[in-house]
């Protein structure tokens, strides 16, 4: 589940949102910042012994900055820290939400596969019954045409029965693997 598209997004939204209230405290804070420059001009002629100029220049600077009065700084780290941590319970909620539902959908799919394991024990015993019934009423006499379509018709409903719990479970197994981290990667 922590993998899953949506709670990394919702992760990378956390730290991001952690992360811009670190620079925000950090505009409060002395900067410094330092440069160094140099340039060199060489004058038309041919060189040094004949005449011609050069001058070369270098610079270097080191600049601190302290801030010393922001007041709107103060509301804005507050407002920064409160989104930061808003983010954070969100994806919790969201991670807390999304087990919630894994938990519900696995019960739902051991339920739907329990009932198909019912459902081909009675679905076996409805085929010998359709057939000691089609036999009976071929051999024997014993049995009218209607018992014979009832039987039919009995077996016709549990395998519908059977392809439906089938369908759920798999398709329950497909959502399972979707609120993880997804079918694409199962399918790879």
């Amino acid at each position: 589940v922590e993998r899953s598209s949506e709670i990394a997004a919702l992760t990378a939204q956390a730290r991001a949102m952690e992360r811009y209230m670190q620079a925000l405290a950090a505009t409060t804070k002395p900067q410094v910042s330092w440069n160094v420059g140099g340039s060199a001009l060489l004058g038309v002629g041919s060189g040094l012994a004949a005449g011609g100029s050069r001058n070369i220049g270098m610079s270097a600077g080191v600049t601190l900055s302290v801030p010393f009065l922001n007041p709107a700084i103060e509301y804005s780290s507050q407002a920064a820290r409160k989104r930061a941590e808003a983010a954070i319970l969100q994806r919790a909620e969201a991670l807390e939400q999304r087990r919630q539902r894994i938990v519900e959908v696995h019960e739902q799919a051991g339920a739907a596969f329990d009932r198909l394991k019912r459902v081909s024990l009675v679905l076996r015993d409805s085929e010998r019954l359709r057939n000691f019934t089609l036999q009976q009423w071929q051999q024997m006499g014993r049995r009218s045409l209607f018992d014979v379509i009832a039987a039919e018709s009995d077996h016709y409903n549990l395998r519908v029965q059977y392809v439906n719990a089938l369908h759920d479970g798999q398709q329950l197994n497909a959502n399972l693997l979707s609120l993880g981290r997804g079918v694409n990667e199962w399918l790879q």
